[in-house]
């Protein structure tokens, strides 16, 4: 049975700075695990990429999120790079902005709580500084 990705939810979250930062959360069924998807270096929205990962992940009964990066918007035209993205895209951000965005989703009561983080390149960076902060909390 093919399953195509179900409409995530397109939330934001205002920063400590004013900056306002976009995520997208497919829900998982039954409130179980989540996967975070981190995208690497490019300067390309994370709203349009990844379909065939994320069915394939709700195929399998997990929710998924995916954070923007700094500067970027849901709206940013592809093939455009903004001046916030280029002032304010660095890996400490990135960090920041997905300790925030777990923080948000702890809130929530359609999630068990578990967590993988899930990344390439920059990405898996990404994923290997977050892990032990986000780890048992």
């Amino acid at each position: 049975m093919l399953l195509t990705p179900l409409s995530a939810e397109d939330l934001s979250l205002e920063q400590a700075d004013g900056a306002t930062l976009h995520y997208y959360y497919d829900l998982p069924p039954d409130g179980g695990a989540v996967v975070v998807i981190l995208q690497g270096s490019e300067c390309l929205r994370v709203n349009h990429k990844y379909a065939p990962m994320i069915a394939s992940l709700q195929a399998n009964h997990l929710g998924v999120l995916r954070v923007e990066k700094p500067g970027l918007t849901p709206d940013t035209p592809i093939g455009t790079c903004p001046e916030a993205y280029l002032q304010s895209n660095t890996l400490e951000r990135r960090v920041w902005d997905l300790l925030s965005v777990v923080a948000e989703l702890r809130k929530r009561h359609d999630w068990n709580g578990e967590l993988a983080l899930v990344g390439g390149s920059e990405g898996g960076m990404l994923a290997a500084l977050c892990a032990p902060l986000i780890q048992g909390h």
